[in-house]
């Protein structure tokens, strides 16, 4: 059998300063189609983050749709939903996509959408798995594609019955690999050795994976990581919500993040993107291929004087740059902005700084800060609540009463309390305070 695992689109991703990324999405999910037309894979799988944003924006969800209904066309195609998916989009659009009845030939939908289960008050690991159940698809070979997929799964799934936050990683760590276990089981029963290959497809971290920094922090914190034993001994695990493409180094397992398709941010500079290519026969060891992509600008950061920039400016060509100039004394003001674009003009300046000598270089962003749009308030209102040990039936509640709060805060009809208090107390027919 073939597959092509691809992740972590992130439609809708911005740099820094809000330089829209659009024609680089179109051009690398046209290269990623082109990719699949050309290596025929009997199975497409997304390992989540279709969307940089929940709910995504309307061109964004467009060039999303139409993505996954290209790669469809080429082989059935499987999104497992990632941290960043909205759980009822990806709901709704299994739903849209699937009602109409299967063809003929009795095969499975073309496309499928494995949502996310929101945050819960209580969950058991079986109820979890059973999300969604295992799929099968024949392939061009005459075997068998058993996929187990496992969506991003919420820590507060987990800490139900958490009463200590230092047990917390412990407890979301045992919960997955319960969660892996049952999935395991369940792929394994009543498969035939001799036809079928199995599959997990997983929005998870796993320890020991390096992340580019791109990621959401909160999600990618070693105390919740997933143990890299957990993953179960199958064919291929095929892994999603790391950026950097990656092999899991555990002996006995074939695990991969395929990563992103664009350097989303500056934790990616010099990152090669690529797609990952399965192939496997029953029975035999399975063979993985990185297919390099090369659509997208690069990202790319420079520190040095006007000189060094000038001998390296063939280097930049059209890439998004930040730029610290070292220069002999102040005097440049604004003029160093456009001495900076005459120099590399192709390029895109998101940063640009002056530099004294002698100067000591104390960024207030490290390499580890996401640069990226900022979360929703209620997302970090949620995470919030997950560091602390809230109780997850608290928390839901706590989160609907945040909600609220901001849903009224927004309204442009809300009136300030005391002032509500004093028009109610005027006798009637005065209008004014």
């Amino acid at each position: 059998m073939r597959m092509l695992h691809v992740s972590d689109w992130h439609i809708g991703r911005s740099v820094v300063g809000g330089h829209s990324r659009y024609a680089e999405f179109e051009a690398v999910l046209a290269e990623i189609a082109d990719i699949a037309r050309e290596v025929k894979p009997d199975l497409i799988v997304n390992t989540g983050d279709l969307f940089d944003r929940s709910p995504p924006a309307a061109a964004d969800l467009g060039l999303g749709i139409r993505a996954l209904v290209e790669l469809a066309g080429v082989a059935p195609t499987v999104l497992v939903g990632g941290n960043h998916d909205s759980p009822a989009l990806l709901q709704a659009l299994d739903t849209l996509v699937n009602a109409l009845p299967v063809g003929d030939d009795g095969r499975p939908p073309r496309l499928r959408f494995i949502a996310p289960a929101a945050p819960a008050a209580t969950a058991a690991p079986a109820a979890t798995a059973a999300m969604s159940g295992i799929l099968t698809f024949p392939t061009a070979d005459g075997h068998r594609i058993r996929l187990a997929p496992l969506p991003f799964v919420h820590r507060n799934r987990a800490l139900a019955a958490c009463d200590r936050p230092d047990e917390a990683g412990r407890v979301y760590a045992r919960y997955l690999r319960q969660l892996q276990q049952d999935l395991a089981g369940r792929l394994r029963a009543g498969h035939d050795p001799e036809h079928d290959v199995l599959i997990l497809a997983a929005h998870l971290f796993v320890e020991g994976a390096v992340p580019s920094w791109s990621e959401r922090p909160l999600d990618i914190t070693q105390d919740y990581a997933c143990q890299a034993d957990a993953l179960p001994d199958i064919t291929y695990c095929a892994l999603g919500h790391i950026h950097k493409p990656q092999a899991i180094g555990r002996a006995g397992i074939t695990a991969r993040y395929a990563g992103s398709p664009l350097q989303l941010d500056f934790g990616e500079e010099g990152e090669t993107k690529s797609v990952v290519l399965v192939e496997a026969t029953p029975g035999r060891p399975t063979r993985v291929e990185t297919i390099a992509l090369r659509s997208g600008r690069r990202l790319m950061t420079f520190t040095g004087d006007l000189q060094r920039l000038a001998d390296q400016a063939h280097d930049f060509g059209d890439a998004f740059v930040k730029a610290v100039i070292e220069v002999d004394g102040p005097g440049l003001g604004l003029g160093l902005s456009a001495t900076v674009r005459a120099i590399i003009p192709r390029a895109t300046i998101v940063g640009l700084d002056e530099r004294l000598p002698g100067w000591q270089d104390v960024p207030v962003l490290d390499a580890h800060s996401d640069i990226s749009p900022e979360p929703e308030l209620t997302e970090l209102f949620r995470d919030y609540l997950t560091e602390t040990g809230v109780a997850p039936h608290h928390a839901d509640q706590l989160q609907q009463a945040f909600a609220g709060l901001l849903t009224a805060a927004d309204h442009d009809a809300v009136t300030d309390p005391v002032e509500q208090m004093l028009r109610d107390a005027l006798p009637a027919g005065h209008d004014h305070l």
